[in-house]
């Protein structure tokens, strides 16, 4: 024996052997020895033979096995673990979603299963293998397998077992009956002289027919499918003398036998099973010689459930009492060769056990009901089971879906998970259908025999279809873009209803963030009530544009696409009043150019994209040149008055605009705050004035006549006042020669529009390039007016204080202190302050970014000083309506454009003013007839090219579906129409690819739940079209309901007027709109989802996302290795994805399905790197006309992504957690 092993010897009463031997350990296994275990083989009388699967028998010499070995087993010590983790394989339906599904616990074994391993066999959750079978001449050869004895998972001791068994079953008891002495019993009579006889008996004294009964055991076959079975019985007499003669034997199938069995009471006779002839050993011809008779008892015993034993009789066929009769043959009593039943068999395997369903089911809703799957749980869902299998043969399973409803099958995982012994067993159902609920059952199977069904106690119902995006209400804090806006302020709470629909399992809650992400895991939660609905309390504590985010969550885990909505929260209305108020609201206020060269400024107070308004227009700026680049501007109050003039140079000219409110009112300068006709012309004051601070002296060559050396301007109040003398606003400028730059400070005088004495600060050659001035007002607590200055490279905001007598401190760079950061010029364009925006008595400072937001960053004082700045707040969108109508004027026939280009004329007849609520503000709207007799209200003109971007939001309430709400017509057909679709109650977007008879339209057909319309209630909507990439999305309040495309070469210009209430159709007006509208906006820009960093994760399982990493554009678990630069990707406005400097790009051009996705060199405008959002979650290549997929679903690590043919299944759906859309347009 090899060190650390036994061998275990036993010797059954059957007559079988078993050798056990015993591997203690895997360093015992690895012992020379046990590569090759060879036994010695020796049996008298017997042939030893092995089939092709390495079965062994011994057979004697009529061919009769006595002994057999089956094919040599070895198990583990295996025990109870862990349900192994699921492994899918994909599905009929879905299995481009198949995914990995998190183990379960197994349930406790069956009690027929052996509970764990010993050298009587394996355990329930043992390792079964079996051994490689060679006989040789007088010995048999056994190999290990030797990969189950290194593997890791081999649990010791390991048991090897080379048994072989007896084949047959002995008698219990036998009886002999003689007619020549009817009344003596020979019950189990071992003391006779004579052995058994069959036949009649011609030779003794008393002659007459004797027959053999015999009782055997069949107590254990009652679970078992009989192959091949047959009754033996070894003769050991014949009456004939010759050898080789042959009479035929019958065999009875009687009553059972009794112990008082005579010739008169023999038990009554059912039925000849089988005729045997045996030859005539033992005979005088042939004296002490046996032979034994066979009989195929299979039939019998397989059609008869047999409880106990069985009784059979031998009777000779020839039973005739005459001389030539010589057939009597007599059987033996030897205990070792008494009757016996030779038999195959199989047991039908274990019922099944353990069964467990994953993902774990939840919420459940009634006795039975184990609760709800959803769409992340489906595509990988599982059921499973232990099976086994009581002679641990190769086994396998079967698994049925019903529907609960009708108990139809709906999934038949036909036979699955063959293997030996013990072992867990998953299927994968498929085809399984939203809203149905159903139960599974489970049986095992060898091939031969099946076992008892196990059903699940536990049924579970489908939803994979998320609620619809949350609809957000708030009467205190209606949507951005909403006027007159909200009637609370900062610090105020606000109620916010949240609502959405599931159409299977129910909303059951609702997910949400304010002013920052919603996480994944720990998110704020709110329960939703009987209807589907919730409510939350908010105190907003940042003025400007906050962000709700909210998302709803059903019974079955689905999560809807986020809502982001966006509410304007005013500032403090008590604050106190500062300079920089340009409106005479007694607020500070913003000015900033657009891309147009119109001046607009921001009311603080306020939201920015609803209230803007333009302060003047391109016409009224110096030289009618615009006031975008080349101009500059600046206020901060004016000469006795409490409202700001503008300072204004362009072209070596600085001019003063005065403010119209003080200059007859906005009516009376064209609604303008800045009227080209009351600006002052500013003279340089002479060099005979100027001073340079650092000596006294008078200025030189540094100091200019005129203003050509102006680089930049700033009104910063009264930088060097006196006690006793009016203040006055001053002005510093930057100048340059092209030697160096210089900051000048040129002081205000009782007369506006006229500069005096002028002080050189700085005479430095460098010192001012590259930096942005700010005024912010008193920063430093003294009473002064103090400087802040942008380094445009860097973004830092230092801090230069004056100094009472001492102005040359503004200018002093060593003295200066460094307050923020972050702030460059290359994202934040625009910057400035207009000193307390926040009405805490501190300076703020405000900026517009590169993505045309207002930002503002709150600034922080110890001592009375600003020392740092807050985090970054939104205000909102700085690009302002090129036209608006609030649309509730309450009388007449128009509509005011707010703008002052484009009123609306209301029809004579279907147009009428309606008492109404829009976003919880009382007041007029437009309430427009349907059908024949239907009102419109129509514009002078166009109020978009439809060849460009543009924006068109407004607030709509469709009593019907069907009619249009707005549209703008050519000839013949509409450039644009926005309508309640009537075939599917859904809000629509399209623009027409030509201006004819034709309905060639092109629409937001990429929809989710947020587009379908309520009727009788209000939706904000909002329709964009980027020229760009093509991009169509309609919003519905505040969310992207549906998108499309409308490809750049199939766009024209319709030329006719914005139409409110109808659209045009083959050149006739068509399909008039009933219901109501209010605050229509048009913007000359798009409005596309974008973001500068977020990650996309996939719909199929929050811990996957896309990846850039190894050059290839792939699956990979969700991180942050080296930051997450990886996995965050910028999705820009233009269209292009971006990844760690790289585009996402099709690889090869390719547009045919499965074409991989690769990172690529960014080329803006190529259409392999075009992708836009979907609203469905997704990213479409418009010239593939496919979308971003994970093919199959498959999360394995490294699964590259590919294109595939949209289909808004889960491998197609990410969530973008960092992915904004502009509120100005879309509130």
């Amino acid at each position: 024996m090899a060190p650390g092993t036994d061998l275990k010897v036993t010797a059954e009463s059957s007559g079988g052997i078993s050798q056990i031997l015993v591997v203690k350990s895997a360093e015992a296994a690895r012992h020379p020895k046990l590569a090759r275990l060879t036994m010695g083989l020796k049996g008298e009388g017997v042939n030893v033979s092995a089939d092709g699967s390495g079965n062994l028998k011994a057979a004697d010499a009529s061919g009769r096995t006595v002994f057999h070995a089956p094919v040599p087993t070895m198990w583990d010590s295996g025990a109870e673990a862990a349900v192994p983790a699921p492994r899918p394989t994909g599905t009929p339906k879905f299995s481009r979603l198949a995914r990995s599904a998190a183990p379960q616990q197994a349930g406790a074994a069956d009690d027929r299963a052996k509970p764990a391993s010993d050298s009587e066999g394996p355990g329930a959750h043992a390792k079964v293998a079996k051994l490689h079978t060679e006989l040789g001449q007088g010995s048999v050869a056994l190999t290990p397998d030797r990969s189950f004895l290194n593997d890791a998972s081999t649990a010791y001791p390991v048991y090897i077992d080379p048994a072989w068994a007896p084949t047959n079953r002995g008698t219990q008891h036998w009886a002999w009956v003689q007619e020549a002495y009817p009344d003596t019993v020979n019950y189990d009579d071992y003391g006779d002289q004579y052995d058994p006889g069959v036949g009649y008996q011609r030779w003794q004294s008393r002659t007459g027919i004797e027959r053999y009964y015999v009782q055997l055991d069949t107590s254990d076959l009652g679970d078992k499918s009989i192959k091949k079975a047959s009754f033996n019985a070894t003769q050991s007499y014949a009456a004939d003398a010759t050898c080789s003669n042959s009479y035929n034997v019958d065999l009875h199938s009687t009553e059972p036998l009794l112990s008082n069995i005579t010739w008169r009471t023999q038990p009554r006779d059912w039925e000849v099973l089988r005729t045997t002839s045996m030859n005539s050993a033992g005979g005088p011809g042939c004296s002490g010689s046996t032979t034994r008779g066979e009989w195929d008892v299979r039939d019998h015993l397989a059609g008869n459930a047999w409880r106990g034993n069985v009784t059979y009789a031998l009777f000779a066929s020839n039973e005739s009492k005459t001389s030539g009769n010589n057939s009597f043959k007599r059987f033996t009593r030897d205990k070792s060769k008494l009757p016996f039943f030779y038999i195959e068999y199989n047991r039908a395997p274990y019922t099944p056990w353990g069964l467990v369903t994953t993902p774990v089911p939840q919420n459940p809703s009634g006795p039975g009901h184990c609760g709800w799957i959803g769409a992340t749980g489906y595509p990988g869902m599982g059921i499973g089971a232990w099976i086994g299998d009581p002679e641990n043969q190769p086994n396998d399973a079967h698994f049925f879906v019903h529907d609960a409803n009708g108990d139809a099958l709906v999934h038949d995982s036909g036979w699955i998970g063959l293997t030996n012994g013990t072992h867990w067993v998953w299927a994968w159902p498929g085809n399984l259908s939203d809203g149905h609920t159903y139960y599974w059952k489970v049986q095992g199977g060898d091939g031969d025999m099946t076992s008892a069904w196990a059903t699940s106690d536990c049924k579970f119902s489908i939803d994979t279809q998320p609620p619809s995006v949350p609809v957000v209400t708030s009467n205190e804090y209606p949507p951005s873009g909403t006027l007159p806006g909200s009637t609370k302020s900062i610090g105020q709470q606000g109620a916010f209803t949240l609502r959405s629909t599931d159409a299977h399992s129910g909303v059951v809650s609702y997910e949400w963030a304010f002013n920052s992400s919603i996480p994944v895991g720990g998110a704020n939660t709110v329960t939703a009530g009987a209807d589907g609905s919730a409510s939350i309390n908010l105190t907003p504590t940042t003025w400007g544009t906050n962000i709700l985010r909210v998302q709803a969550v059903d019974k079955a885990g689905n999560r809807s696409q986020q809502q982001t909505y966006a509410f304007y929260v005013p500032d403090n209305p008590n604050a106190k009043t500062t300079l920089g108020d340009i409106t005479g609201d007694e607020r500070v206020d913003f000015i900033a150019p657009t891309a147009g060269g119109d001046l607009v400024v921001y009311p603080t107070a306020v939201d920015p994209s609803a209230a803007g308004v333009i302060a003047s227009n391109k016409a009224n700026s110096p030289g009618g040149a615009g006031w975008g680049p080349g101009t500059l501007t600046t206020h901060r109050g004016g000469n006795g008055i409490r409202i700001d003039d503008l300072w204004a140079w362009r072209d070596g000219q600085l001019k003063l605009y005065r403010n119209s409110l003080t200059q007859g009112g906005l009516e009376a300068n064209g609604g303008l705050y800045y009227n080209a006709s009351k600006a002052l012309t500013v003279k340089r004051p002479p060099l005979v004035t100027c001073t340079v601070a650092a000596t006294g002296d008078m200025c030189g060559s540094e100091y200019a006549s005129n203003w050509s050396r102006v680089k930049q301007i700033l009104a910063v109040g009264d930088a060097r006042p006196e006690d006793g003398v009016t203040p006055f606003n001053d002005l510093l400028t930057i100048e340059t020669d092209g030697t160096g730059s210089r900051l000048l400070l040129f002081q205000g005088t009782g007369a506006t529009g006229t500069l005096a004495d002028p002080i050189v600060l700085v005479l430095s050659n460098s010192g001012w390039e590259g930096l942005t001035l700010i005024a912010p007002g008193d920063a430093t607590g003294d009473g002064l007016p103090d400087l802040w200055a942008r380094d445009d490279n860097t973004g830092v905001i230092y801090q230069y204080a004056n100094e009472r007598g001492n102005p040359a401190a503004l200018g002093d760079h060593t003295k200066r202190t460094q307050i923020g950061g972050g702030v460059k010029a290359v994202d934040q364009p625009v910057i400035g302050s207009s000193g307390d925006t926040s009405g805490d008595g501190v300076p703020d400072l405000w900026a517009k970014d590169s993505s045309h937001r207002l930002l503002t960053w709150n600034g922080i004082a110890e001592n009375g000083k600003v020392v740092r700045f807050g985090d970054q707040h939104t205000m909102g969108d700085a690009r302002i309506s090129s036209a608006q109508w609030k649309l509730n004027e309450g009388t007449g026939t128009t509509a005011a454009d707010l703008r002052g280009t484009n009123p609306l004329t209301l029809s004579a007849t279907g147009a009428t003013w309606a008492d109404d609520t829009v976003a919880g503000t009382p007041g007029k709207v437009l309430d427009l007839a349907g059908g024949a007799a239907g009102g419109i209200a129509a514009g002078t003109g166009p109020a978009v090219d439809t060849t460009r971007s543009f924006t068109v939001s407004t607030w709509a309430k469709a009593d019907a579906l069907g009619g249009v709400v707005l549209s703008q017509p050519g000839t013949r057909s509409s450039g644009f129409i926005l309508w309640p679709e009537g075939s599917d109650g859904t809000w629509r977007f399209a623009m027409s690819q030509k201006d004819d008879d034709t309905w060639t339209y092109d629409q937001t057909t990429t929809m989710n739940g947020a587009a379908k319309v309520t009727l009788g209630a209000w939706a904000q909507l909002t329709a964009t079209y980027d020229a760009t990439t093509g991009f169509l999305g309609l919003y519905v309040n505040g969310t992207l309901a549906g998108t499309g495309y409308h490809a750049k070469d199939k766009a024209w210009n319709a030329t006719g007027p914005l139409t409110v209430g109808r659209y045009q159709y083959q050149g006739a007006p068509s399909s008039t709109f009933d219901g109501r509208v209010s605050n229509l906006a048009v913007y000359a820009h798009s409005t596309v989802p974008s973001s500068t960093g977020t990650k996309l994760i996939s719909a199929i399982t929050g811990a996957k996302c896309a990846d850039g990493g190894n050059n290839r554009i792939s699956i990979w678990d969700c991180n942050e290795i080296s930051g997450g630069v990886a996995q965050k990707f910028q999705v820009t406005q233009d269209g292009l994805l971006k990844i760690a400097g790289k585009c996402v790009d099709i690889q090869g051009g390719g547009t045919v399905n499965g074409t991989p996705v690769i990172p690529w060199d960014c080329a803006p405008g190529a259409w392999n790197q075009t992708w836009l959002p979907t609203a469905t979650s997704g990213f479409f290549n418009p010239v593939s006309g496919r979308c971003l997929d994970v093919p199959n679903g498959r999360t394995d690590n490294g699964t590259q992504l590919q294109i595939w043919d949209c289909n808004a299944s889960n491998p197609q759906r990410w969530q973008t957690p960092g992915l904004t859309t502009p509120t100005g347009a879309t509130g």
